[in-house]
């Protein structure tokens, strides 16, 4: 079944792109069975420096974020259709 995992990362977490996280960060994956490659998404502004702006999805928010304070799974189920 797809699970859905919610990830929360604070102020000052470092980053595999290098720096930290100037305000802390949440974001979400997808996939499809539990056990295949998560894809994440996580949106954010396009200079990180400017908290108020433009700004851009971001897909490698898993791998990018070194620690994470929370993380919660959800599997995701098709509802019943009530007739």
């Amino acid at each position: 079944m797809p699970v859905m995992t919610v990830y929360v990362a604070k102020a000052g977490t470092p980053l595999a792109t290098g720096g930290t996280s100037t305000a802390g960060h949440m974001w979400f994956s997808l996939n499809t069975d539990g056990s295949s490659p998560e894809r994440s998404y996580g949106f954010a502004p396009i200079s990180h420096e400017i908290p108020i702006g433009a700004g851009q999805v971001y897909t490698d928010d898993v791998s990018n974020f070194r620690i994470m304070i929370t993380l919660n799974h959800f599997t995701l189920h098709k509802p019943n259709m009530i007739r």
